[in-house]
């Protein structure tokens, strides 16, 4: 279980550096040619419907999508902060819980400390304010958290088999969080590029 929850680090540490709309009537290039172009001529000829219905579309949808960039990376720092207030304390225990083959009362009390620990980072996890549009992501976090939680309750219950079975179903959420992360900043390159904005995700 240490791995998996060293590959949870990876994972948040990773996005740390940093909902679809319909395509724009033009770019972001054309709709800031319009808007100089009418501003220069001072005519009204330009201020067709059309050219206003594409103007007001198009700063509709830069309005979104800071707006959406913004609660992205606002949900981001939220799990950081989160994340480091726990992550430590884990793996010192689960290091700890992993050296431990001789007292298995001691061994016990270590898992004791980690299903607290996680339970704590649950409950902070769950308090955080999610985007729409990271809600699937959010989940598959709390579900590996969850079920990371359980392996060490199925172990002090001395049913090695769940403990086994609930450490593969928390490698399975860590992975749908994963891909899920990986669609959303796939979601919001696509957006950029349709208004011919810089990728926030080009790594990816």
């Amino acid at each position: 279980m240490k791995k998996i929850i060293i590959v949870l680090a990876i994972l948040i540490l990773s996005s740390f550096i940093f909902g679809c709309s319909s395509e724009p009537k033009y770019t972001y290039e054309e709709w800031k040619k319009i808007k100089a172009l009418r501003e220069k001529e001072g005519s009204e000829d330009y201020k067709s419907e059309e050219i206003l219905d594409g103007d007001n579309e198009i700063k509709d949808e830069l309005y979104n999508y800071n707006q959406d960039l913004k609660k992205y990376n606002i949900y981001i720092e939220e799990c950081r902060l989160v994340y480091g207030r726990h992550y430590e304390v884990i793996i010192n225990l689960s290091d700890s819980f992993d050296g431990e083959q001789e007292d298995l009362d001691v061994k016990n009390s270590y898992a004791q400390l980690i299903i607290y620990e996680e339970e704590e980072w649950i409950s902070e996890l769950s308090d955080i304010d999610v985007p729409y549009f990271l809600n699937n992501h959010n989940d598959y976090l709390l579900k590996f958290l969850n079920n990371n939680k359980l392996f060490y309750v199925y172990f002090l219950d001395s049913d090695l088999d769940k403990a086994n079975e609930f450490a593969q179903k928390a490698d399975l959420a860590y992975e749908e969080s994963e891909e899920e992360l990986i669609r959303v900043k796939g979601d919001f390159n696509k957006r950029a590029q349709e208004l011919g904005l810089p990728q926030p995700f080009p790594e990816i």
